[in-house]
């Protein structure tokens, strides 16, 4: 299943603060939070004119969530924005607190990797889920990684003849001659790993979340569905099943 940016949001209040992810662990929604705590950053302490009282503010926050099932501890840490609203009929302000989280531990999985997923880009694609918080740039950047370790896995070699790397331009070129559907999808999350790279701040949430959607399906079709074409083909070609069956051992109704 591809990666679906309308699950994860960059946000949330501390009432959903139990389910606004599944547990990293065990990816079921049964998580319980602990205590919050924050404390005033000294920017914001500084901007308000009455620092013990202010009606904006921004905070930093730890929380600790426990999962029910599987007993996973997961740390959320982040920024709090709170802004003190005064709704009609009442007499005293109500703080209404925002999360901003920036890192989540052990990170949850943005999207299932393909199990037939080779180690290597799997473990890197991990890593783009932690960064994914705390650092849009550096999570596109893992991508285009991962992007560079598949076309290895692939055969599309890295160097040249003459020992020197070759340009990753031409060996996507050479995997989507090969390969127009997925090369094409892999093309896209380079474009947007090198701009995490190369321009500080160039990739925003949509980006990120493109890139995410983008290689996500290109892991499925890769490593699902073809694997599902060649099982097809094979049997196909057999005309029956890949692997011989003693026909001593088939029932009756089972060699129908």
């Amino acid at each position: 299943m591809p990666f679906d940016p309308s699950k994860w949001k960059p946000k949330f209040s501390p009432s959903v603060a139990t389910t606004f992810i599944p547990c990293p662990s065990c990816e079921k929604f049964e998580l319980e939070a602990g205590e919050l705590k924050s404390g005033q950053t000294r920017d914001s302490w500084l901007a308000n004119d009455e620092p013990e009282s202010p009606l904006e503010y921004m905070s930093r926050f730890v929380l600790l969530l426990k999962c029910k099932s599987c007993k996973e501890t997961v740390a959320v840490a982040g920024l709090m924005h709170a802004v003190e609203e005064m709704y009609e009929g009442q007499e005293e302000t109500v703080s209404v607190e925002t999360l901003i989280p920036r890192m989540i531990e052990p990170p949850p999985k943005l999207f299932p990797i393909p199990k037939a997923t080779p180690t290597e880009v799997t473990d890197v694609v991990n890593q783009a889920f932690r960064l994914y918080w705390f650092d849009r740039d550096a999570c596109a950047s893992r991508l285009r990684t991962a992007v560079e370790l598949f076309l290895t896995k692939e055969g599309i070699a890295d160097k040249r003849t003459n020992g020197a790397w070759e340009n990753m331009s031409v060996r996507l070129s050479e995997y989507e001659a090969k390969e127009p559907s997925i090369g094409k999808k892999l093309q896209a999350v380079k474009w947007l790993g090198h701009t995490g790279t190369h321009r500080p701040g160039g990739v925003n949430l949509e980006s990120i979340n493109d890139a995410l959607v983008i290689i996500s399906a290109a892991l499925e079709e890769r490593y699902e569905h073809r694997k599902a074409n060649e099982l097809a083909d094979e049997i196909i070609a057999k005309k029956g099943p890949r692997s011989p069956v003693a026909i001593s051992k088939i029932g009756p109704h089972e060699s129908t």
